[in-house]
């Protein structure tokens, strides 16, 4: 509802995307950072060392910025909400058990170049989907083809007018070649 309304203003399509996307991602990692307090005292116990801490706080960013910006990328290439956070939900899983399957950090090591290969991959990967966002809202939603839902409603609310369902001609709108 509100996408037209911002598009009709003088923003670019890639100011409105990153705006969207860091108002979202902003919100999970300050809800990330609440938790720091008990991280904090895990470690001054002993528990876990500065790489871990690190690197869980690297990936939790990036899981988060991947997450926001393949939501926003699935929002601009499918135009229907339910289907984006569907088609989201069903990618997202698999990503994370890929990257759980491809770096089984063990040795505490390995954790901190683990975590920092995962976020500048899910970093890169966020700006190609934040990029091919902006590129496709560049595009006016009326030059978009419309689904078969779109079409269904625009007949039932009456905005694609039949000139034969109208009972009179009184209050259909006028045939073109008569005036």
């Amino acid at each position: 509802r509100s996408l037209d309304l911002l598009l009709a203003t003088p923003l670019s399509s890639g100011s409105v995307v990153w705006g969207k996307l860091l108002s979202s991602v902003i919100y999970l990692v300050l809800l990330s950072f609440s938790g720091l307090p008990i991280t904090a005292l895990c470690y001054l116990l002993g528990g876990v060392g500065n790489a871990n801490v690190c690197g869980v706080y690297l990936v939790s960013a990036a899981v988060a910025f991947f997450s926001g910006a393949l939501g926003i990328f699935l929002s601009a290439l499918m135009g229907r909400t339910q289907a984006a956070l569907a088609v989201a939900y069903a990618l997202i899983l698999p990503s994370a058990l890929l990257v759980w399957a491809v770096f089984p950090v063990t040795n505490n090591e390995l954790v901190l170049p683990a975590a920092l290969i995962i976020t500048a991959g899910g970093v890169a990967l966020s700006l190609l989907l934040v990029a091919l966002a902006a590129e496709r809202l560049r595009f006016s939603l009326d030059e978009r083809p419309k689904s078969v839902d779109e079409e269904d409603r625009d007949a039932i609310i009456g905005l694609a007018m039949d000139r034969r369902r109208f009972p009179d001609s009184i209050f259909s709108p006028p045939a073109s070649g008569k005036a």
